[in-house]
């Protein structure tokens, strides 16, 4: 995969796909107003961990941290709410590679993550930012995986050539080569496009960041996607939320 730059957007340029662009930002446009009022409406009711959603200062870009300041053979407490007295629920530990930190609290001292099928909290004493884990050119964590319902779906980012859609009830779902990302001429960073194909499948993601709920847990994600899937003589719009699984 090779990266161009085009003003302020940095492109990364492989082999081409037969992709039609029109219908899929006419598409994105409906769905991104719909997830839009969705969220909205998310954000000023329910609660998670007995927190009305929204109320914490979520960062603009989530940011890949690297775990520093801990001995040889130590971890770090995984919090259920942003303080040194709360629930330890478990660890990290700096071979398990970088974590997407999605948000912050108002004391500036603890980083809100995706934790199992809840959301938790590191302190940021003993983090700092992993320029890394992304792919080259673009502030995508390798790794990054995306998910939706009704049907159940999985999309993950493998690697910089690679990347896999996935359906539970199908037996064979091939990886595809990861042949573009592609920047906003307009705007730094985000969103992006990221274009792959195989043999019979050929997909297009636009991938976003900011706070999306995915309808089925309590979770909280700090990106979304819209993924337009060209399969044979069909097309499909998958929408659902990403985040950086820990191992």
């Amino acid at each position: 995969m090779n990266i161009r730059s085009w003003g302020k957007t940095t492109v990364a340029v492989g082999g081409g796909l037969g992709v039609c662009v029109p219908v899929l930002l006419a598409a994105l446009a409906i769905t991104a107003a719909s997830v839009s009022s969705v969220s909205a409406q998310s954000a000023t009711s329910d609660s998670t961990n007995g927190q009305p959603r929204g109320a914490l200062p979520v960062v603009p870009l989530p940011q890949l941290h690297k775990l520093t300041g801990l001995s040889a053979g130590d971890h770090l407490n995984v919090r259920r709410q942003a303080s040194a007295g709360s629930e330890d629920i478990g660890n990290v530990s700096p071979d398990m590679g970088p974590v997407d930190i999605i948000g912050i609290d108002d004391s500036g001292e603890w980083g809100r993550i995706v934790w199992q099928d809840a959301n938790a909290w590191l302190s940021l004493n003993y983090l700092e930012p992993d320029d890394d884990g992304y792919l080259p050119g673009a502030r995508v964590p390798e790794g990054l995986q995306c998910v939706g319902a009704e049907p159940f779906w999985s999309y993950t980012i493998k690697s910089a050539q690679e990347v896999a859609l996935q359906y539970p009830d199908r037996d064979e779902s091939p990886d595809m080569i990861l042949d573009q990302v592609l920047g906003s001429s307009n705007r730094i960073d985000f969103p992006l496009a990221l274009l792959a194909a195989s043999a019979s499948l050929s997909t297009t993601a636009m991938l976003r960041t900011g706070l999306c709920f995915d309808g089925m847990s309590d979770r909280e994600y700090g990106w979304s996607v819209d993924i337009l899937v060209y399969e044979r003589d069909q097309q499909r719009l998958l929408s659902g939320c990403c985040h950086l699984p820990l191992p």
